[in-house]
């Protein structure tokens, strides 16, 4: 199946942002590890307008991830 999936968290540097990634999973475990492989290579922006770009190789704690329709 496939899942349309936005990522929020926080850099080690406190900077809220968020990310959207696709996964294609056929159960949870394998949702979840896909989700974490998507996360480490994922496009982060800041959250907070002009949404920037966060550096590649950035420490990220994901808080929440969300289901877009």
């Amino acid at each position: 199946m496939r899942f349309d999936l936005r990522l929020f968290g926080t850099t080690g540097d406190g900077v809220a942002c968020q990310a959207d990634i696709v996964v294609y999973a056929t159960g949870v475990k394998d949702m979840q590890q896909q989700t974490d492989a998507a996360a480490r290579t994922a496009a982060w922006m800041a959250s907070a307008p002009p949404g920037d770009p966060i550096p590649e190789g950035s420490h990220i704690t994901i808080e929440r991830v969300e289901k877009l329709e």
